[in-house]
């Protein structure tokens, strides 16, 4: 009988192994995940500054044609 609980504290242990892998994994998934999404977000907002700029750019570049522009 005593293979029995070897066997089941085996199993068990097991068990536990596996569930301590699995969370660790998962929580470096969700960091990698968290870390993507910051990614992105900086990415859009480094395109919004240079869509901006480019903006302004343009609005000034049409502003100095209209000025020396001779109508």
């Amino acid at each position: 009988m005593g293979w029995f609980y070897a066997v089941l504290a085996a199993g068990v242990f097991g068990l536990l192994v596996y569930a301590g892998f699995r969370a660790a994994y998962r929580a470096g998934e969700e960091k990698q995940r968290a870390e993507n999404e910051t990614q992105k977000r900086d990415a859009a907002l480094r395109a919004g500054h240079v869509r901006d700029r480019l903006r302004r750019d343009a609005d000034f570049a049409r502003r100095v044609r209209q000025r020396f522009t001779r109508r």
